[in-house]
């Protein structure tokens, strides 16, 4: 836990005051989505990291590209991904790296490469399974692309209350690997594994070399909710103090 020292969860800096419309997800209310888009600024589409992309996460992409509004993404029910999958830090990377995937995919196969949104650059090949359906494809990406390693992708849980971005963890260790946030945010999503003990990066893994979204972001998630789970009072008490958590009477 000594690690966790410099991790504080109090921000200096601007807040902002933001209007939500939650319009239906379902396919039978696209209309409602239509008619709340022509209204934002921006959308945020809400995903299921279980369930992972469907067809209505297809659908709202859709209308928000055609109604020329950015979405951003937030990868929801994190919790059912610990508590009820149990799944490994390394198998939930994954799952969240397939789902940003397939988001891309729809959202390069119905963007306008004339439109607002700019142009097209090729940054990799992939290969993509949307509704159990395999595709090799090219992804190009333009401004609208969601990717966590600059801050529009979102994880968290609905259900529990909480959520972050690589930003915010970026900012954290920033001071610790005297490095600045952007480049570090780099260092915190894709093939980038660190070794505690070397003290290095490298892009190809190997003994002792960790991924950095399951070393700095994950590990320390997974270890808060070990401890909940376990009633391990002490040790809850310790990590909310070193993440500087406040909790109140009730939540207590």
């Amino acid at each position: 836990m000594k690690d966790m020292d410099f991790i504080k969860q109090e921000k200096d800096g601007n807040g902002f005051l933001i209007n939500l419309i939650d319009s239906p997800g379902h396919v039978d209310f696209s209309s409602e989505v239509t008619a709340a888009l022509r209204v934002t600024d921006g959308a945020l589409v809400v995903v299921d990291c279980v369930s992972g992309v469907c067809v209505q996460t297809e659908t709202v992409l859709r209308q928000a590209i055609a109604e020329r509004i950015k979405p951003v993404t937030f990868m929801n029910k994190m919790d059912r991904a610990l508590l009820e999958l149990q799944l490994e830090q390394e198998d939930l990377y994954q799952t969240f790296q397939r789902i940003v995937e397939s988001i891309n995919v729809i959202i390069a196969t119905y963007s306008d490469e004339d439109g607002p949104h700019g142009e097209y650059h090729e940054v990799q090949q992939i290969t993509v399974n949307i509704n159990y359906t395999f595709m090799y494809c090219t992804l190009y990406t333009n401004n609208i692309i969601v990717d966590p390693s600059v801050g529009t992708v979102g994880f968290g849980s609905g259900l529990h209350g909480w959520a972050f971005t690589l930003k915010q963890f970026g900012e954290m260790y920033a001071s610790k690997f005297k490095i600045e946030t952007a480049k570090l945010m780099k260092r915190l999503w894709g093939d980038q594994f660190f070794s505690a003990t070397d003290k290095k990066w490298n892009k190809t893994g190997g003994e002792g070399y960790v991924r950095g979204f399951c070393q700095f972001i994950l590990d320390p998630i997974y270890k808060i909710f070990d401890a909940i789970m376990n009633f391990k009072k002490d040790e809850t008490k310790k990590l909310i103090e070193k993440l500087n958590i406040k909790l109140d009477a009730e939540d207590r």
